[in-house]
């Protein structure tokens, strides 16, 4: 007996829309979306969307920015959210993580945040930020979760507040924001000694520090503390690298500001000399500096820095090619190697290039006496997979700069700021497969139609935006200047 359909209006497919959708595929969804998104739009769709958009999973990885940095010409702005609109969001999401503060917020936005925000594991505040005692110890009371923390470093000549820092108990990485002020008041320190017990890194970027009191504290973090960042020199122009080459041997990560060079080549030599001493060293920034010729090889004889992985050289002005050529024979594991802004390098510096066999990243923008044989020569790096080549007229890089097509693991390649004639982009469709992003802001000369080439390379991403004068050199950003 067959059934007959007296309505076949309910026989059609329903029509299914997003709200339909198994809350696993929304929180998918909502993963990709940004903080301002989720708390703007998505909560205010329904009682469900506001739910799920709570869900702790989605605030793991996710970052609030106050402000940011932006370029304009050849300066830099910061621009940034509203206060209401960060207080909205402090109260909207009470499962934030992390928060990036680049301008100085007002009492009632910090003070909503650690109000409601109690499950924050990253603070990062502007370096001008105003922060009493008593403000700090209410972060830190409302939000002991956290791991990761940048103050003013005003902040560490207060010994009330640095006492309030000491109960972060799951602190991992401290930094302090730089400051204009020419008053040396050393840091307070030792608070911080037998306190914060996952203590591994610490920035004290530019700071004046008393010579006893960071003995004092290296002894008591020494088998905990991996990464330090620290000036050159301490009270009486005396240089940092004997003092952490005698107290904090198991450092594996080294960043030295405000190099000041000595009268005395003989110092010289000692300070570099005892970089050797830091035998589990994995990363070493010396930027700016302009030691007497032929010193800082010094830190990479007789075996030194073996473990070496990434070395950041930028804007040393006195460094030369024979003293480049000795980091590649000291540093066989090297995997980055920043050598932007180091003026006095020709293609000589790269002669032997070819040991450094695992380097993966490789800066020198703005290598000026750079030439034709410094594409060929990179082309003996099998792994070499970021190259960065800001500020240059890559014209003068011919005939070797053809070559670039056969760095075949080439993933990244960033030229901004570069007069890019004599770049062969008609051929990396054919032979620069693994090649995903490609950077040419503010140059010259680049191609008029990009169309072609994305279409040939799909996961291509071009960053491109022309340069607003026809007559723009390298390193103007946008603005045309003699350049030699």
């Amino acid at each position: 007996m067959s059934v007959i359909n007296l309505n076949p209006q309910q026989s059609e497919t329903r029509r299914v829309g997003i709200r339909d959708l198994p809350d696993e595929i929304l929180l998918k969804i909502f993963s990709h979306m940004p903080v301002s998104e989720l708390v703007g739009t998505v909560q205010k769709v329904c009682s469900r969307w506001k739910v799920l958009s709570q869900a702790s999973q989605l605030w793991t990885d996710k970052v609030y920015r106050i402000g940011t940095w932006c370029r304009i010409g050849t300066r830099i702005w910061k621009s940034g959210n509203p206060d209401q609109e960060a207080i909205e969001i402090f109260r909207s999401a009470p499962n934030l993580r992390k928060v990036h503060v680049w301008r100085p917020i007002t009492y009632s936005v910090l003070c909503t945040l650690y109000t409601n925000c109690h499950r924050l594991t990253e603070l990062h505040l502007d370096g001008k930020q105003t922060l009493s005692s008593s403000e700090l110890k209410n972060i830190v009371e409302q939000c002991p979760r956290i791991k990761s923390l940048r103050v003013p470093c005003e902040v560490m000549k207060s010994e009330e507040s640095v006492e309030a820092l000491s109960h972060l108990q799951h602190l991992r990485v401290l930094c302090l924001g730089q400051h204009d002020s020419s008053i040396e008041t050393p840091l307070v320190l030792r608070p911080l000694a037998y306190s914060c017990p996952e203590l591994e890194e610490i920035d004290f970027m530019h700071s004046y520090i008393n010579v006893e009191d960071l003995k004092f504290f290296l002894y008591a973090k020494k088998h905990t503390l991996k990464t330090i960042g620290i000036r050159w020199t301490l009270a009486g122009n005396r240089c940092i690298l004997p003092v952490l080459a005698s107290y904090a041997v198991s450092l594996e990560c080294l960043r030295l500001y405000k190099f000041i060079v000595s009268t005395v080549p003989v110092t010289e030599v000692e300070n570099f000399t005892a970089l050797l001493r830091m035998k589990n060293l994995q990363e070493l920034t010396m930027t700016a500096i302009e030691p007497f010729p032929g010193t800082v090889v010094l830190a990479f004889r007789d075996g030194g820095l073996q473990k070496l992985k990434v070395l950041d050289l930028r804007s040393s002005k006195n460094l030369y090619n024979e003293s480049v050529i000795a980091f590649y024979r000291a540093c066989p594991v090297l995997r980055e190697l920043n050598l932007s802004f180091v003026s006095m390098l020709s293609d000589d510096a790269f002669l032997e290039i070819y040991h450094l066999e695992h380097l993966e990243k490789l800066d020198v923008s703005y290598c000026r006496r750079l030439g034709g044989q410094l594409i060929p020569r990179l082309t003996s790096l099998p792994h070499l997979h970021t190259l960065v080549m800001k500020g240059l007229d890559l014209s003068q890089l011919q005939p070797g700069l053809g070559s670039i097509v056969e760095l075949s693991n080439l993933r990244c390649l960033t030229l901004n700021d570069s007069i890019v004639a004599g770049v062969p982009f008609d051929k990396f469709p054919g032979k620069l497969v693994r090649l995903r992003e490609l950077n040419v802001k503010w140059c010259q000369g680049v191609p008029e139609d990009w169309k072609k080439l994305t279409e040939q390379m799909p996961q291509l991403k071009i960053d491109t935006e022309l340069a607003a004068e026809q007559n723009v050199v390298p390193g103007s950003s946008g603005r045309a200047r003699d350049w030699q």
